[in-house]
């Protein structure tokens, strides 16, 4: 007995319509007033958070940026292979070495991680003077693999469910420093 499946047109080499351009995210705090900055304004959500959990769309994330001003996490943290995450802890002197899928995951794992420690952020945020690095620990309310994780002596990266979020200071403004995904308990 033969079982054939047709994917013809499920599975196409050209997008069905073209997409909409992106407006590249800037690193930014929400505002006060629960308004979106002027860049965010678009078309209403269509699902509003549950139980008053803050969207994560309130923190807004470029990685990009802020490798200019001294982050390191795309350079070391996204799109790694276990090759590459082996030649880093070949290199230096840590205990595992860790990889987000894409930089699309790492911005938004970020986002969920500021939005869930809003409070502990806006703090830092409003102190007053020189201030050391501050560090957010995040484990993933969806269940959902941040990233992958290579343990020193392990053949094999893993899946894990935590990410770490390092926030630097700088002037008068801050950057993520790094991200990195971790397992979280």
């Amino acid at each position: 007995m033969l079982i054939v499946l047709s994917l013809a047109g499920a599975c196409s080499s050209q997008p069905s319509s073209p997409p909409a351009p992106a407006t590249p995210p800037v690193a930014s705090v929400p505002r006060g007033d629960g308004a979106a900055p002027p860049q965010e304004r678009t078309a209403p959500r269509a699902v509003e958070p549950r139980s008053g959990v803050q969207p994560e769309a309130a923190w807004t994330v470029d990685l990009e940026r802020d490798e200019q001003r001294g982050g390191h996490t795309l350079a070391r943290h996204v799109g790694r292979t276990d090759a590459q995450l082996k030649a880093r802890l070949a290199r230096e002197s840590i205990s595992a070495a860790s990889t987000y899928f894409d930089r699309e995951t790492a911005e938004r794992i970020i986002a969920r991680a500021l939005a869930d420690n809003e409070a502990r952020v806006r703090r830092w945020i409003d102190k007053r003077g020189a201030r050391s690095n501050l560090a957010i620990r995040y484990r993933a309310r969806d269940g959902l693999p941040t990233g992958r994780v290579l343990r020193r002596g392990a053949e094999a990266s893993e899946a894990t469910e935590g990410a770490v979020v390092v926030l630097r200071w700088r002037g008068e403004d801050w950057y993520v420093l790094t991200s990195y995904p971790e397992d979280v308990r």
